[in-house]
């Protein structure tokens, strides 16, 4: 860890957050200290869960996005961002470009929800995104989207993947209800001051964090396996 984090930083990267099991996130506020970085902490405490199994079948309501709704779906990225506290940078509409790995309900011919799915790693496609406009909260919309993004994935002969926040009891409920078991607990951390003014900074693409995400996402895997061996 060490190593990598030397490496992205003498490549002139800066770490804005990171995302990974606990006991990583530990050592890695612990290797970015060392290495002289602004302080780290844990901003958001979440499950990792998988699921394999078919658990329903897609409601006819759900539909795949079109090129055509890349800015309701921009439009969606950023309240979803904004109601997650997250500080990702959504870009412009037209850097949407995997729009055809959406879901989406539509009322009145508007996307009123919406999830999304991305590659994880070899065996796993990550469900993500996954925001319904207040309006059209309480109605079971985000069931319906996430349901059929798995089953997207189940049929690409992938396992499904997910991160819960777990503060919110609703949303572990439901991805409980829908077949998802948690693997293992994670964070994400973030910098508590950045001083961007004295900072030249290359944010990483987003292959470049899937990759990071990908590689933190085994070896928690690996150190399960480990651990069960021992046992």
């Amino acid at each position: 860890l060490g190593e990598l984090i030397e490496s992205l930083l003498g490549g002139g990267y800066e770490i804005g957050s990171v995302l990974c099991d606990e006991e990583t996130g530990a050592a890695f506020c612990a290797c970015m200290s060392a290495a002289g970085q602004p302080e780290y902490y844990e901003a958001l405490a979440m499950d990792y869960m998988e699921c394999g199994v078919l658990t329903a079948p897609t409601d006819e309501e759900t539909e795949p996005a079109c090129a055509e709704d890349i800015y309701e779906l921009h439009d969606c990225l950023v309240r979803f961002a904004k109601d997650c506290g997250l500080e990702d940078d959504m870009g412009k509409p037209e850097d949407i470009r995997d729009y055809a790995n959406f879901r989406v309900i539509r009322r009145d011919g508007h996307i009123v929800s919406m999830a999304r799915r991305g590659k994880d790693t070899d065996t796993c496609m990550r469900i993500g995104a996954v925001y319904t406009r207040d309006a059209w909260r309480g109605q079971g919309l985000a069931e319906k989207t996430v349901n059929a993004v798995k089953n997207d994935i189940l049929a690409s002969g992938y396992r499904a993947s997910l991160n819960v926040d777990q503060r919110n009891p609703v949303t572990n409920y439901l991805y409980r209800k829908l077949g998802f078991e948690r693997i293992f607990a994670q964070g994400q951390y973030r910098p508590a001051l950045v001083e961007t003014e004295r900072l030249r900074i290359r944010l990483l693409s987003d292959r470049e964090m899937e990759e990071v995400i990908a590689a933190g996402v085994r070896c928690a895997k690996q150190a399960l396996a480990e651990c069960k061996a021992e046992a």
